[in-house]
């Protein structure tokens, strides 16, 4: 809630009409208010009050004393206090009157009167009651200056505060009900030291509050709407607003307070607002008696009109079963008033979408997610589209085959495995419900691509990997395994062994390691020995050259596989004699 109009404006030309709740709103008259004020400061505080002490109707800050300026005051008469402060703490308090009209000079000069000893502390607790009104707030006042408040609620506190001692200065307790002076407390001297009071009961009269005012936006964003209880007896109600280029006013009395009243409560419009401007209304209710209703305030700034909005597509690959995806959206212009919209999808069977704009995918399949802004009723769409991830798939040869990984959606349940040899045609080779597939019908000397087709039997959604690189099966390479030996032999025609060192009286196993081999020849230094996968070797076998305390031997194996082609590969190995 706002307390003061923000500003005025001078009206050169004739009146100007602007429909208020069916009745004329009159531009009130306004002038600039000049302020001099003397003395010593290093920051000052000014406020400028109606003469009745309505309403504090403006205030400014500033460093050090001078001249000031209140601009676009309405014309009336008007209270002007000054404070003075030093690191904070307040040192001098001054007040002025000034009279604000077309053809006055509308100054006014202060001098700040000094308050002593400005460091010295008093200690302050007073104890006080009220009935008759309610209070929430308790303000020690000093003169014109508030040197401290403390929230309250029910009939009765203790006020406690530590404040800047006057040299024999009157204060009192003001009891206020929001932001209005209900009453005061007797005076009492802050003069240094502690004061401790009980202030007894104060009675207050009963307040005529209105406590129900509102400013909210019209349905078409162009114009406020306005209402409030009207009290009883009520013979006229001043209404006063402000935005950003000036200050209006209007009075109704008799017929123009019933034509627009329903029910018990007021209602009225301010039209043709400016968007984004800051607008303060004020209401004013004055009774047969001359007593007036506690004045209510409220402010609101009009709405920026909503041009476009677009809803920001999620940066995730969205899935079934994906859910708390928080959706956004983006406004021209930036600072549009959010007056909140509505969510809504053309398919909830694939996503759906709260009204908070968090979207649950469902299933396979396309649909529309719209959200319509209240400012406008601007209108947003974003397409979703929900397919089945692409396999991506992993190809690995063995000894005996190739092997196939592949990932992709969760909601594939059957998977279809085609194959291209050599660049041919694709052909289907099996249909699986695992991510894996073990192609064991392959042969050496040929290249294999593969693609994989996943299904989700429920949507009836699948997607296809793209094709494999070529695999090719390489003709098998013989490696010759000689268990624990002291060294590393030489290696031909593509062949590996470990060391061997043999000695007189020993065996040791040969094994050989081969993909697709179907027949087996052993040669021990150019000697058929075997014709077995696995060969044993003893010093004693036929073939095993003996006669030196180190002998050199040589193996051989040559291998043929399913196609009749041979594969050779030898290697050297040491006899040593026992």
């Amino acid at each position: 809630m706002l307390n003061n109009v923000k500003r005025g404006i001078v009206i050169l030309l004739a009146l100007c009409l602007a429909a208020l709740a069916g009745c004329s709103l009159a531009y009130v008259d306004s002038a600039d208010a000049k302020v001099s004020v003397t003395g010593e400061a290093e920051q000052l505080s000014l406020t400028l009050a109606t003469a009745k002490g309505e309403v504090e109707y403006r205030s400014l800050s500033a460093s050090g004393t001078g001249s000031f300026t209140f601009p676009s005051v309405y014309f009336g008469d008007y209270i002007v206090k000054a404070y003075g402060y030093e690191d904070g703490q307040l040192t001098g308090l001054g007040e002025g009157s000034i009279s604000v009209s077309a053809d006055g000079d509308n100054s006014t000069s202060i001098e700040l009167v000094r308050i002593s000893n400005p460091s010295t502390s008093n200690e302050v607790e007073l104890t006080v009651s009220w009935t008759g009104a309610p209070v929430d707030e308790l303000v020690l006042v000093c003169g014109e200056a508030e040197l401290a408040s403390q929230s309250v609620e029910g009939g009765s506190a203790t006020f406690t505060a530590t404040v800047a001692a006057t040299a024999q200065a009157e204060a009192c307790l003001s009891l206020r009900w929001q932001g209005h002076e209900v009453g005061r407390s007797g005076s009492f001297i802050l003069s240094g030291g502690s004061v401790t009071l009980d202030l007894g009961e104060i009675v207050l009269s009963p307040l005529d509050i209105i406590d129900d005012l509102s400013l909210s936006y019209g349905d078409d964003l162009a114009s406020l709407s306005y209402s409030f209880s009207l009290p009883e007896d009520c013979q006229s109600i001043i209404i006063r607003y402000s935005d950003d280029m000036g200050s209006y006013e209007n009075s109704y009395e008799g017929d123009e307070i019933t034509s627009s009243t329903v029910d018990g409560i007021f209602t009225g419009s301010i039209d043709k607002i400016r968007s984004g401007s800051d607008y303060m209304i004020s209401v004013t209710v004055i009774h047969s008696d001359g007593t007036k209703s506690l004045t209510a305030t409220d402010s609101i700034m009009a709405p920026v009109p909503l041009l476009s909005v677009t809803i920001a597509r999620p940066s995730a690959t969205l899935q079934p079963g994906d859910e708390g995806i928080q959706l956004t959206t983006t406004t021209y212009p930036v600072d549009a008033t959010d007056l909140g919209g509505s969510w809504s999808t053309s398919d909830s069977s694939v996503a759906s979408v709260d009204q908070n704009g968090m979207l649950t995918i469902n299933s396979f399949g396309t649909c529309t997610i719209s959200y319509v802004a209240n400012n406008g009723n601007r209108r947003a769409e974003l397409l979703i589209v929900i397919s089945m991830l692409t396999p991506q798939v992993e190809v690995i040869a063995q000894d005996d085959g190739i092997s196939l990984s592949w990932t992709g959606s969760a909601q594939a349940d059957r998977h279809e495995v085609y194959r291209s040899i050599d660049g041919g045609a694709e052909e289907l080779v099996a249909t699986v419900h695992e991510t894996s597939y073990f192609d064991s019908a392959v042969l050496a000397g040929h290249s294999y691509s593969y693609r994989i087709r996943s299904f989700d039997s429920e949507s009836g959604a699948n997607a296809s990997s793209a094709q494999t690189a070529p695999l090719t099966i390489e003709p098998p390479v013989i490696a010759i395994i000689l268990p624990e030996g002291p060294e590393k032999l030489e290696v031909e025609f593509a062949s590996q062994i470990e060391g061997l060192d043999l000695r007189d009286g020993e065996e040791k196993m040969i094994t050989v390691e081969i993909a697709s081999a179907e027949e087996y020849e052993w040669y021990l230094n150019n000697e058929l020995v075997g014709t077995d996968k696995s060969l044993t070797l003893t010093t004693s076998m036929d073939g095993i050259h003996l006669g030196q305390e180190e002998a050199v031997q040589s193996l051989s194996l040559v291998v043929t596989d399913a196609e009749g082609r041979r594969f050779s590969g030898s290697a050297r190995f040491i006899v040593e004699k026992g």
